[in-house]
């Protein structure tokens, strides 16, 4: 499913026009910039897409993630104490967070540092990309609906 998540994300003409904002600075990372915008669009409208609290489906997540950490690869299983008391998945909703999950990427992935040029172009854009946002995660809903469907009659 995630595959297919990615592909259907990475071609999408919503997500690809979020993405040229980022490009002048970012090329080929543009994508991860966006996709980390997408998140923040994600917890800023939480209660439009899901009935779960937002908090309580996060803790939910750690605890999850605690539980089976023995099936992570091992970076991610000496990151997550990390992940867990910073609250990395917490951290979407604001822009303060933003910067810090920016910064931290960057310094364990090739994404160039420019995390104050990232929040800048997004305050300067957001209106249009939380449009772009708001338009595409339905569609993206209803492709994983049918993806998990044609996944069930197999």
């Amino acid at each position: 499913m995630h595959r297919a998540i990615d592909s259907f994300t990475d071609h999408h003409p919503l997500y690809l026009h979020s993405k040229q904002y980022f490009r002048p600075s970012y090329r080929l990372f543009s994508g991860i910039v966006v996709d980390v915008l997408y998140d923040h669009f994600l917890s800023a409208h939480w209660e439009e897409y899901n009935k779960v609290d937002r908090r309580k489906f996060i803790a939910d997540a750690y605890r999850t993630m605690n539980l089976y950490k023995i099936y992570l690869p091992p970076r991610p299983q000496r990151l997550l104490p990390a992940i867990i008391h910073h609250d990395w998945l917490g951290a979407y909703a604001s822009f303060n967070g933003l910067e810090k999950v920016l910064e931290r990427m960057s310094k364990r992935t090739a994404l160039p540092a420019m995390t104050i040029n990232a929040i800048q172009i997004l305050r300067d854009n957001y209106g249009e990309m939380e449009r772009d946002f708001l338009s595409f995660y339905p569609e993206l809903q209803r492709h994983v609906a049918v993806f998990k469907e044609s996944q069930a009659t197999r």
